[in-house]
């Protein structure tokens, strides 16, 4: 089917605060944001897809973690006990390229690269760089006029690093904390006036694709399974160990289209599991008695494999039924979705774990409240209630400064089910610039979760964006 060349800019820019929160994510986050994404085709055989993002934030009150991912992942974290303001800036360039088809096959690949700084304002103060780049080239094959089906591989390199920790004023019991999962950190005095540390990783997956249309029915099934491995490393290439991880993910979209109504519905499933092997390792120093020169290395003397591991499960199913008003366009929704999610830390030799599993349900809706001419007026809300199936946590050492200030009173955030409702308001307009139409739009955003024990977070959002021919 034809496939008309346009783009969208959006900006927006917004407040998220609140008590209902764990201890690493901070108590409020200041948001801005620039996208800009276009679809153009080449002549009649090439088509084209470029996206440019833009964040930035700043987080207050945010404490013990110095890296960009703290939870459910590699465990040789970092951070500092006391709180501060954290500045983050990400830019991120992705685009697709893909060929009509070509005696039944279709030929694309995806590339995107991202880069990101995360800044903590206050003594010790870190900066963490994070450079991420990927590729994916794919083929589709049609078997049929109804049926089609795909291959696509990924390569993808991150690599995030902090370069040192740096203070201002001078402190001599100020500690810099190293972790190697669960309550088991090292606090040391002065540490940060050494410290460096770099993240390097990389991921390898594979892809299938299964389309089925037919009449009304068009139905997209995905299999994905990705291979990672990171690696972790200190001054003179010390390290404490690396992390394994094993993601296997299914998505299906379907849309079924009636005279008065379009059906979709989608579902996600993702699996992961990951394990990290920690090592012990002695400083080696060498000196050349010709010249005097000493070099130094770290020997690793044993490893214990699978130390800490981390699995991950999540089930996600959306239906949404559109009013159609003629035959492409449709002037309400209603919808309703259910999700479950749970997660598995555990250190092993003493072992210690944390377990958590939820529920959650809710429904959405939205309307046009006003349509005139090219002018119009959208409400769109949704609610829902996340029901916490299970909580539990078990420490060997509940009288470490990370299980006394962060994991004991992170267990009140995981044990409190809660209630979500957010809403929006969107004015759309038209937009003339000389000999082009466009269309422009207004939006107001706000959200807000309740908890128990009062808890709670609320955000609000503005955004404005153009849509371009």
């Amino acid at each position: 089917m034809p496939i008309e060349n346009g783009g969208i800019s959006v900006m927006s820019v917004g407040r998220t605060s609140g008590s209902f929160n764990r201890v690493q994510e901070g108590n409020a986050e200041n948001k801005l944001s620039f996208s800009s994404e276009r679809f153009d085709r080449i002549g009649e055989s090439i088509y084209i897809y470029g996206k440019f993002d833009f964040n930035m934030s700043r987080q207050f009150e945010r404490s013990w973690s110095d890296v960009l991912e703290t939870y459910n992942s590699d465990p040789y974290i970092y951070g500092s006990s006391l709180k501060g303001k954290y500045d983050y800036q990400k830019f991120n360039l992705f685009a697709k390229i893909a060929t009509k088809e070509i005696k039944r096959f279709t030929f694309g690949t995806q590339i995107s690269y991202t880069v990101s700084d995360f800044s903590r304002l206050k003594d010790p103060r870190s900066r963490d760089c994070l450079a991420d780049y990927s590729i994916i080239p794919s083929t589709t094959y049609r078997l049929n006029k109804t049926q089609i089906i795909g291959l696509n591989l990924k390569y993808r390199h991150r690599k995030e690093k902090t370069p040192s920790v740096m203070t201002v004023q001078t402190d001599p019991n100020m500690k810099y904390y190293t972790y190697t999962g669960m309550e088991n950190v090292e606090g040391k005095t002065g540490g940060y006036s050494s410290f460096k540390r770099e993240f390097v990783n990389d991921i390898f997956g594979i892809g299938f694709d299964y389309n089925f249309r037919s009449g009304k029915l068009n139905s997209l099934n995905s299999i994905t399974f990705d291979s990672e491995k990171e690696n972790i490393w200190g001054t003179n290439k010390q390290s404490p160990g690396n992390y394994k991880e094993k993601v296997y993910a299914f998505s299906s979209y379907n849309t079924y289209k009636s005279e008065k109504a379009l059906h979709s519905l989608e579902i996600n499933a993702k699996i992961s599991d990951g394990k990290a092997n920690e090592f012990r390792q002695e400083l080696i120093s060498k000196t050349d008695t010709a010249t005097g020169i000493t070099s130094q290395y770290w020997n690793t003397l044993f490893i214990y494999k699978g130390r800490y591991t981390v699995s991950m499960n999540n089930i996600l199913a959306h239906y949404r039924r559109y009013s159609l008003k003629n035959e492409n366009k449709y002037n309400s929704y209603i919808g309703a979705m259910a999700q479950y999610s749970s997660f598995n830390n555990q250190y092993n030799l003493p072992v210690s774990s944390l377990k958590v599993s939820n529920l959650s349900g809710g429904i959405e809706g939205g309307i046009k409240l006003l349509g005139i001419k090219s002018h119009s007026l959208w409400f769109e809300s949704q609610a829902s209630y996340m029901h916490v199936l299970n909580a539990e946590m078990s420490l060997s050492n509940s009288s470490s400064d990370y299980a006394k200030q962060v994991l004991i009173p992170d267990m009140e955030y995981y044990n409190s089910s809660c209630v979500r409702a957010n809403a929006s308001l969107q004015y759309v307009f038209p937009l003339k610039f000389k000999s082009s139409n466009n269309t422009g739009y207004i939006k107001l955003w706000g959200e807000n979760t309740w908890a128990k024990s009062s808890r709670e977070k609320r955000s609000i959002f503005l955004s404005i964006g153009i849509y371009t021919d």
